[in-house]
């Protein structure tokens, strides 16, 4: 589900668990206003099952990505810490790679903490691969980051 303002709180509390430095207010505001920016949210409702326009919903994850050129970056993916290891992530990571090949992208790439060991099992689970190092990419604590990227026109990898 695109996101909507009235999303952000929840998308704040999300962040903060999740991703260090966390986006604020007006970072998230920016990007679900941005035309390049596929900006959505992982709802369930009180039963555990999907929402609709018209259900209440409850935000247990989002995900960012930001069309470049041909190709798409992975802003941010997040899951609610209570909500992780039910298959969330993959879910909106199927989301993305989606719009990629419905909107012609060559490729998508992103930054992940070296440390982060979940996110890269899930990110190499959808094809991508490290292609490089950054040095002292993350503040807060100071970490490299992996640059990973997936070949959408193959389904290999770059």
């Amino acid at each position: 589900m695109r996101v909507k303002e009235n999303d952000i709180p929840r998308i704040m509390e999300i962040a903060k668990e999740a991703i260090t430095p966390t986006w604020t207010h007006g970072m998230i505001l920016e990007a679900i206003d941005r035309s390049d920016t596929y900006f959505i949210t992982l709802s369930k409702n009180k039963d555990g099952e999907y929402t609709n326009a018209q259900g209440a919903a409850y935000i247990v994850g989002f995900s960012a990505l930001r069309q470049v050129g041909e190709d798409g970056e992975i802003l941010q993916i997040a899951v609610d810490n209570d909500f992780r290891k039910n298959g969330y992530g993959s879910e909106m990571m199927e989301n993305m790679i989606a719009y990629a090949y419905n909107n012609s992208f060559k490729s998508l790439f992103l930054e992940v903490r070296k440390s982060n060991t979940s996110a890269i099992h899930l990110y190499k689970k959808y094809g991508f691969a490290i292609q490089r190092t950054r040095k002292n990419y993350y503040t807060e604590p100071i970490e490299d980051a992996y640059v990973m990227v997936c070949n959408l026109n193959t389904g290999e990898n770059k």
